[in-house]
């Protein structure tokens, strides 16, 4: 067979099996094509979408900005699960507010925490201060596992119970609100005053006096020095009296310290029984 009769042969061949997709195969093909597209520029309309919503941009999204120092929120945020952050604060022209319908609980590493509900504020944490900004910083107040100190100028209870104390109570001064009187009650038990350079008593205005009063005996005790009564009257008027007649009696005392009275007419030595 020379070549043109290969040649011919062959064309007869190509026409007879074409090359290539046809029939049901190519629109098939042309099908997923278009379905390929639509899903794309379904896609690409999402995208779009979300990011207006949600205002992406190059320096965050929406109101979340993200700065050299941290992430930055222009309004108010929510948060649906727990916020890890070293440090939350507001602008210097605006407040700080945490809001919640629950609880807030701030916790620092287990063993510090803050929890605010409806109706408690509870602080757990081997050692609670208070820091003053007007005193450089010092503690204000400070609370351990030894008692509670109070490092301000004073102390102001204004309650209409005042303070109530289950235990001793160190302190330079007490002093009473300007117009009100000062009251040391013990209801149940008994109340001691201790000062290792003494203790003074003092009514700054002169007009109202001192009272101390008690269902039990009232000592008072220098072990070292003197006991002074020192006033224009001293008045004792419940003294027992040995005796009666007149106006006018002595003060006598027993080797115990006993005082009683007797008449100006009589003697002590003729009423001593009543040391017995």
């Amino acid at each position: 067979m020379d070549e043109p009769e290969i040649v011919q042969q062959l064309h007869a061949q190509e026409n007879n099996n074409p090359i290539g997709v046809y029939g049901w195969r190519k629109r098939c093909l042309y099908f997923f094509v278009l379905l390929l597209v639509v899903v794309l520029l379904v896609n690409l309309g999402l995208t779009i979408w979300i990011l207006v919503v949600l205002r992406y941009n190059v320096n965050g999204m929406g109101s979340l900005r993200l700065t050299d120092n941290g992430i930055r929120v222009e309004g108010q945020a929510d948060f649906i699960g727990p916020l890890f952050a070293n440090s939350i604060s507001a602008d210097q022209s605006s407040s700080l507010l945490l809001q919640s319908s629950e609880a807030i609980d701030v916790n620092v590493d287990g063993s510090s925490s803050l929890s605010l509900s409806n109706s408690m504020c509870s602080i757990t944490a081997p050692l609670l201060q208070m820091l003053s900004s007007s005193t450089g910083g010092t503690p204000a107040l400070r609370i351990d596992h030894q008692g509670v100190s109070v490092g301000a100028a004073h102390l102001d209870v204004r309650g209409a119970l005042g303070l109530t104390l289950g235990g001793p109570l160190e302190t330079a001064q007490i002093v009473s609100v300007p117009g009100d009187n000062l009251q040391l009650l013990s209801p149940s038990g008994e109340m001691t005053l201790i000062g290792s350079q003494g203790v003074r008593i003092h009514d700054g205005t002169g007009f109202n006096g001192i009272e101390l009063t008690s269902n039990d005996d009232i000592s008072i005790t220098s072990r070292s020095g003197a006991v002074s009564l020192d006033g224009q009257n001293i008045n004792l008027p419940r003294l027992q009296r040995a005796g009666s007649g007149g106006s006018i009696y002595e003060v006598c005392a027993c080797s115990s310290g006993e005082l009683y009275l007797v008449p100006s007419t009589s003697s002590c030595d003729n009423h001593n029984g009543i040391c017995n």
